[in-house]
């Protein structure tokens, strides 16, 4: 992957080829200082899915230590929490 840094000024003026041709992420600065990254549609919902497995793989993992509950425990405490629509 191939690392392309441009200042938001040359971005602003050459977006639309930036966008037709974004193969690798392009790192957008602001008077030298990185500010945004540019990348495909495709590459960031599959970044997001990856963090959200992962932050779901966490979760699992920092709940191991706790005791197992029973189903009718945890309905009783959604139910104290939450008040049924009749």
């Amino acid at each position: 992957m191939a690392t392309r840094i441009m200042s938001i000024t040359d971005a602003r003026q050459k977006i639309t080829e930036l966008v037709r041709d974004l193969d690798d992420p392009v790192y957008i600065t602001v008077f030298g200082s990185p500010q945004a990254v540019l990348v495909r549609y495709d590459v960031y919902e599959a970044l997001l899915e990856k963090v959200e497995d992962l932050q779901d793989s966490l979760d699992v993992l920092e709940r191991r230590g706790e005791p197992a509950r029973d189903w009718e425990e945890i309905e009783a405490e959604l139910a104290q929490r939450v008040p049924v629509a009749v």
